[in-house]
């Protein structure tokens, strides 16, 4: 056997080890990435049963959009199995989704939100509002976050009584609803802890796998 043919066959060897190990590397990343993602979910399965039946919160059932909320949580589905795999996140379901649907939900409320003279002073960001929950102790989240997981397809709404008073008196909103979606919201919650108070140091920010 000639010593060039003994070099490839080297190389080929190392070659396949090499892709074994990566690929192996790559299944327990995949595996890791799996049981963090399901451990999230049932974190947010339990907090999302406490917080609907908290008692700074109001849901009407018969304001929840099910076939919204149906798309929503197929839409979570396909995100958590495939984005890891396939390099597809979460908001690149989402924005793909917006761009094929000019008139999705979302849209249709941001923009009637936008236009109305009624509520337009009132409204804060639902991304920066965070809550907190008395039931749950030590957990805190957004708005946006809480509608997402617990409201699935609803668009978060954060309203301020007073607009004289930005940051007090705020309420969270989950709706489904483009005609009025304050008024017809799905779900609201109103924390009765100030974040400012002493009892902010108890808490931690429960965020999104990144």
């Amino acid at each position: 056997m000639k010593f060039t043919n003994i070099l490839q066959i080297i190389y080929f060897t190392i070659f396949l080890i090499s892709t074994t190990y990566s690929a192996s590397i790559s299944l327990k990343i995949e595996k890791k990435r799996q049981q963090q993602i399901l451990n999230l979910n049932k974190i947010w399965d339990a907090a999302c049963e406490v917080i609907q039946t908290s008692k700074n919160a109001k849901f009407i059932p018969t304001n929840v959009d099910a076939s919204a909320q149906k798309k929503a949580v197929d839409i979570q589905l396909i995100s958590d199995n495939l984005f890891s795999l396939s390099g597809v996140t979460y908001e690149d379901i989402l924005e793909r989704q917006k761009e094929n649907d000019k008139k999705s939900l979302p849209i249709r409320i941001a923009k009637s939100l936008k236009q109305s003279t009624k509520y337009a002073g009132h409204l804060c960001d639902a991304d920066d509002f965070r809550l907190y929950v008395e039931e749950l102790g030590v957990m805190q989240f957004t708005c946006a976050q809480m509608c997402q997981r617990c409201m699935p397809g609803s668009y978060p709404v954060c309203y301020m009584k007073n607009r004289m008073f930005p940051g007090v008196a705020q309420t969270c909103l989950c709706t489904y609803n483009d005609d009025d979606p304050i008024l017809k919201a799905a779900f609201a919650f109103k924390p009765s802890v100030d974040l400012k108070s002493p009892k902010k140091a108890e808490t931690y920010v429960l965020e999104e796998l990144p």
